[in-house]
């Protein structure tokens, strides 16, 4: 084993890593002595600094001791001083669907960088069974915290999270939702400038009649109407409240498929009081609109066109495939993974924010109004 720099570990941690496992395969007995300091700096290029950070944290958990002007020492195994494994929590509203691999994918990689373990969890956008994922993994010792919480838009009513959540004393990073006055770090995309770009993106292709199909009680969707509701007003749009359609996780669950029946409120209206172009919450839901506007008879995007948000597979496949704004998806988890691990490494619990600034993929869903 040896010190390697491209790791994001720091050179001291890795040198204890490598010291715990040489002392383990070597079964050293009480008593025996470790390598001395000189030795340590010569064989692993490290500096002495580094080589002492290593032993005082061998020495705080107990694992060596050290005597003035004769070397460290081996305490010998105790019951209950095996070294736990680094364990942090991660608890998301989904972990196998949609883009929530990915997201989960980048997580994993920084992890298995940094040689962390994760414990995931699955709320299904359930506060309940949110609180309870996380007294289970704060029992198992997690080391930090990964949350996209449950209904995020209503996170400050949420105050036996909120509370619980300030009184840790382990690093904790929201992801996929922003709040400014809480004493957390943030790793979210833009969404203000999603909902933007996407009214921004309409408005380019002529369309001055939108509306827009929303989740309404989490973060993304409610900063997004603002950044859409923004742009359209301040480029002469029209988006009349009978055109913004809301929907709720609770509402979100398998075989549900709220943007249907939004999507039937749409169809209903007489065409000349329809918007020509729809911008949806997701993916999904802008596949369930399309679906329902294409049986209602009428074609996309000739009669109305659809923008998505995710550029998900789904988007990809769909049978007009959609154009879509881009989540980071796999870059907001290692962004996320990559602030937790530098809080647990540094000590420092510096409320940090990180923002990504989400582009578009064009494909076939989009076009030019046509009244």
């Amino acid at each position: 084993m040896h010190i390697r720099d491209d790791l994001h570990i720091p050179k001291y941690r890795q040198l204890y890593d490598i010291l715990m496992h040489n002392i383990e395969k070597e079964g050293l007995k009480e008593g025996d002595r470790i390598p001395s300091e000189p030795t340590l700096i010569q064989t692993y290029g490290v500096s002495r600094n580094t080589v002492r950070q290593a032993i005082d944290l061998l020495v705080q958990e107990g694992v060596v001791y050290r005597i003035q002007g004769k070397g460290t020492f081996y305490k010998g195994k105790r019951r209950g001083s095996e070294k736990k494994p680094y364990l942090v929590g991660v608890i998301t509203p989904l972990t196998k669907k949609y883009i929530y691999p990915s997201i989960l994918q980048g997580i994993e990689d920084c992890a298995y960088e940094r040689r962390y373990s994760l414990i995931l969890g699955n709320s299904g956008g359930d506060t309940e069974k949110e609180w309870h994922l996380l007294q289970n993994m704060l029992q198992r010792g997690i080391e930090g915290l990964i949350i996209e919480p449950a209904m995020s838009a209503h996170l400050k009513s949420n105050t036996r999270l909120l509370s619980a959540l300030e009184r840790l004393s382990i690093p904790v990073v929201f992801m996929d939702c922003y709040y400014e006055d809480l004493p957390f770090s943030f790793v979210t995309p833009d969404d203000v400038e999603g909902g933007r770009l996407a009214a921004s993106y309409l408005m380019n292709w002529g369309h001055r009649r939108v509306g827009i199909v929303y989740k309404k009680d989490v973060v993304p969707g409610v900063l997004r109407l603002q950044g859409f509701r923004e742009v359209v007003r301040s480029r002469g749009g029209e988006l009349r409240e009978e055109w913004v359609w809301g929907f709720t996780e609770a509402e979100d669950q398998p075989g549900m498929d709220p943007a249907r029946k939004l999507v039937a409120a749409f169809l209903s209206l007489p065409p000349e009081r329809r918007p020509t172009a729809l911008f949806f919450y997701n993916d999904l839901c802008a596949i369930q609109g399309l679906q329902e506007i294409r049986k209602a008879g009428l074609s996309v995007p000739g009669d109305v066109s659809i923008l998505g948000f995710d550029d998900s597979e789904y988007a990809h496949y769909a049978e007009i495939p959609l154009t879509s704004l881009v989540h980071p998806k796999e870059e907001l988890g290692r962004k996320a993974a990559d602030l937790l691990f530098e809080a647990i490494d540094s000590g420092d619990r510096s409320p940090r924010v990180v923002k990504l600034v989400p582009g578009i993929v064009e494909r076939e869903s989009m076009g030019s109004p046509s009244r």
